[in-house]
C-alpha cells in the first residue's frame, strides 16, 4: 500500500511479540519494533532470534516515543495507539512524535476504529468469556467526541474487576485534519488492509495512510 522497496527502514509501533515486525524483516526491511509491554518485547526478541532475523525490539510508550532515528515508514496495525488518547492534545502529540521519526517523504500506515459523526449516547452489553461475565456500558459525549467505556469483569470465584477507558473518537475528516496539524498529509483511506476495499465499503475499522511532506 505504501510502495516501499526492500531495505528501507521501518518502525512498527505496538509491535507486540513481533507478528508484523518479523514478517517485515523476513521480506527484507530494516525493522525496529516498539511496544509498551516488556514481556512481549522479550518474546519478540526470542521469536526474531529463532527465525534468524535481525529485528531491534525497543520497550516504551508511543506517547513518549524516544528518538530512534529517522525511518522511511512507520506502521501501527489495527491498534489505535496513535488515536486512543482522551484528548485531542494527546493524540496530536503522539502524531507529532511519529512525524518527527519520519524522514521527509516518509509514510505512515495505521489502523484505527471507524467512528460515525454521532454515536448513540449510551450503549450497554453483557457477554460471557470463559469463566467470567463482562458487563460494558459506553457513553458518548457528542459535544467533545469523547466516549467513556466502563467494564465490569465478574469472575466465577466472585472477584469483580472494573476498567474505565476514555478516548476521543474521530471520523475520517477529523482524522485527516489532525494528521495535517502534525504535518502529515492523508494519502489514502480504506476499511481494511486491502486496496480493493475503499473507505466506507464496510464498517469494520479505518485504515489510513499519510506522508510527511518532502519539503
Amino acid at each position: 500500500m505504501l510502495g516501499l522497496r526492500t531495505g528501507l527502514r521501518v518502525l512498527d509501533l505496538a509491535a507486540g511479540w513481533g507478528r508484523t515486525s518479523v514478517e517485515l524483516a523476513r521480506r527484507g526491511y530494516d525493522v525496529t519494533a516498539f511496544d509498551l509491554s516488556p514481556d512481549l518485547v522479550a518474546l519478540g526478541r526470542e521469536r526474531a532470534a529463532a527465525a534468524g532475523l535481525a529485528v531491534a525490539f525497543v520497550q516504551g510508550s508511543v506517547r513518549r516515543l524516544p528518538d530512534l532515528g529517522r525511518f522511511d515508514a512507520v506502521c501501527a496495525f489495527y491498534d489505535d495507539c496513535l488515536l486512543s488518547g482522551e484528548t485531542e492534545a494527546e493524540n496530536l502529540a503522539a502524531l507529532q512524535r511519529v512525524a518527527a521519526a519520519l524522514r521527509p517523504g516518509g509514510a505512515l500506515l495505521f489502523g484505527t476504529t471507524d467512528c460515525p459523526p454521532v454515536l448513540p449516547p449510551c450503549q450497554a452489553a453483557t457477554r460471557r468469556e470463559n469463566d467470567e461475565t463482562i458487563e460494558e456500558t459506553i457513553t458518548f459525549d457528542a459535544a467533545t467526541g469523547t466516549g467513556t467505556s466502563v467494564r465490569m469483569h465478574r469472575h466465577a470465584d466472585g472477584r469483580v474487576e472494573r476498567f474505565v477507558r476514555r478516548r476521543r473518537h474521530y471520523c475520517l475528516d477529523e482524522a485527516a485534519a489532525l494528521l495535517a496539524r502534525a504535518d502529515l498529509r492523508l494519502a489514502g483511506a480504506w476499511c481494511a488492509y486491502d486496496e480493493a476495499l475503499p473507505y466506507g465499503a464496510r464498517s469494520e475499522g479505518m485504515v489510513l495512510a499519510a506522508r510527511r511532506d518532502a519539503g
